[in-house]
């Protein structure tokens, strides 16, 4: 599981600071929600894929990111109802146009606020952001700027009076166990390089 982890962040870069960096930001995302670190990184890094040749990018992408981890928090989701609605908006993202067959039945199925909150986003009815999407008018990176800045109005000051569960409690146990097992590879990969690094030279002269 641990490599796999570590794996799935070279989707996000190969430079090792780059990945620590952006997987210590899922952490605490997780870690302050409640959430599974293992699963927000998998989501997290398919949202990055998603992006990638869109405007939305850094700040924004982060915004979209949390606000939907907010969303699923607030309406204590499932694990598997959360990979799906984050699976919808990495869809909505890579089809490059909002399709409402996306919009209604792969993201409303496990989110039902999604019409509102991407009309109130676009600051239309539903009926008109119906219209809009038929005419394929509206581009997924551009509506999604403006519905992970709705998402993180509408659910930022909400989740923070949500309870905590037993599996909010247990997601952040396993949080830290990971965190420590992470911080072990690290220190025995680095010891074990140290170690070989004079054996290295002596085989390769």
């Amino acid at each position: 599981k641990l490599s796999t982890l570590q794996n799935r962040y070279n989707a996000i870069s190969t430079d090792q600071g780059v990945k620590t960096r952006e997987f210590k930001y899922v952490q605490g995302i997780a870690n302050n929600l409640g959430l599974s670190a293992e699963v927000l990184s998998t989501e997290y890094t398919k949202l990055y894929t998603a992006a990638r040749g869109t405007k939305l990018q850094g700040a924004e992408l982060k915004q979209l990111f949390e606000g939907v981890a907010a969303s699923v928090r607030t309406l204590n989701l499932t694990t598997y109802e959360s990979e799906l609605v984050f699976n919808a908006y990495a869809q909505i993202l890579s089809k490059g146009k909002l399709s409402m067959e996306e919009l209604r039945q792969q993201l409303g199925e496990k989110f039902p606020p999604a019409m509102g909150v991407f009309a109130r986003s676009l600051g239309v009815s539903v009926a008109e952001l119906d219209a809009l999407t038929s005419k394929g008018a509206i581009l997924s990176d551009d509506i999604l700027s403006k519905v992970g800045k709705q998402l993180k109005l509408e659910y930022d000051p909400i989740v923070g009076s949500v309870g905590d569960s037993y599996t909010a409690s247990l997601n952040r146990f396993q949080n830290e166990v990971m965190n420590v097992n992470l911080q072990l590879i690290d220190t025995f990969e680095g010891l074990f390089i140290a170690i070989n690094k004079p054996w290295r030279r002596i085989v390769t002269g």
